[in-house]
């Protein structure tokens, strides 16, 4: 396993490895709350739930970011007229986590560490906690982004349930995913934080999905193009 340039101690991710060991799910993943590279909290790893909705089970995974941050008392849910909304939990700045690290490992190798790139949800979570930078595992290495410029379009099976039941999204999955980009149009970040939206997120679809990037009156712009139809344009910074 490789660590790139991002001062983590080998103890940390050993530590993480065996957290997401304890998932129930194929899919094994775990996160913890960090300040100042180190451990500011308990590690957690993701968990099968079921909800259910008009009288049907859904599976549903408690992603391991959202089970470190409410578990560690970082951000909680109350129920106020029938509807769940977050409550971020009160701390001292000083010592309150501005960081969080998840990781994803195969279930072939615990050695290997998979994409752990955050979903649409697990980055509002952190972004209403005071979670200014996540750190995260792909290509066997750890990658860091800072949450104000992470552009994503990822969504678990549950929330795609969710967004097609109650915000129309499509059901097709190659419809859903254009309206997805569709939405972050006009979206503005830097080349750092798109390359890595471009190899890890959009790279990762089994799709033709082009993008141009170009630069004019000392503007940039990346347009995301698929089935010829330009989805989006980003704004570089």
């Amino acid at each position: 396993m490789e660590n790139s340039n991002i001062n983590i101690h080998p103890r940390i991710i050993e530590q993480l490895i065996n957290t997401a060991l304890d998932s129930g799910n194929r899919t094994m993943m775990a996160a913890v709350p960090m300040r100042n590279n180190k451990m500011n909290g308990l590690p957690y790893c993701n968990r099968q739930n079921r909800i259910y909705e008009d009288g049907e089970i859904i599976p549903n995974c408690g992603h391991a970011e959202r089970e470190a941050l409410c578990r560690n008392n970082l951000i909680s849910f109350k129920i106020k007229n029938g509807k769940r909304k977050r409550k971020k939990a009160r701390g001292s700045m000083n010592t309150t986590p501005n960081a969080i690290l998840v990781i994803r490992i195969s279930p072939d190798d615990s050695n290997i560490l998979l994409n752990a790139r955050p979903c649409r949800s697990c980055l509002e979570n952190m972004k209403e906690c005071g979670i200014k930078k996540v750190y995260y595992s792909a290509n066997n290495q750890i990658y860091m982004e800072n949450i104000s410029n992470m552009i994503s379009i990822k969504d678990s099976i549950f929330s795609r349930k969710i967004f097609q039941n109650h915000h129309n999204y499509p059901t097709n999955f190659r419809d859903y995913l254009k309206y997805s980009l569709r939405i972050i149009d006009n979206i503005v970040t830097d080349i750092y934080h798109l390359n890595l939206f471009i190899e890890l997120c959009i790279d990762s679809y089994d799709y033709d999905i082009t993008y141009i990037i170009r630069k004019k009156n000392n503007k940039k712009t990346c347009k995301i193009i698929m089935d010829d139809e330009i989805l989006c344009t980003i704004h570089i910074i």
